[in-house]
């Protein structure tokens, strides 16, 4: 009777690691500004971006990820105001 009421103890949850915890901090500070996919370890970002964002940096170096440049597709361009040129 009395082993009824007892539950089984869960396992404890694993902590973070410094290092994990730093990674996921560099992503809250780039996902303002940049896409990043953390499971694939890649970040993209615009074609025409000087890569000097420490941020990135650090992740490219110490943890790995991977850099892709995106290109912009023509559909992608919002156009306000345009003229017809003969």
């Amino acid at each position: 009777m009395i082993k009824d009421k007892i539950k089984p103890k869960k396992p404890p949850k694993r902590k973070r690691t410094p290092e994990e915890n730093r990674r996921y901090k560099l992503h809250q500070k780039i996902k303002m500004f940049f896409e990043y996919h953390g499971k694939q370890k890649t970040v993209i970002i615009p074609y025409n971006y000087d890569l000097q964002n420490e941020f990135i940096i650090e992740l490219r170096d110490k943890f790995r990820y991977n850099i892709q440049y995106s290109i912009i597709s023509p559909n992608e361009i919002e156009v306000k105001d345009f003229k017809i040129i003969n």
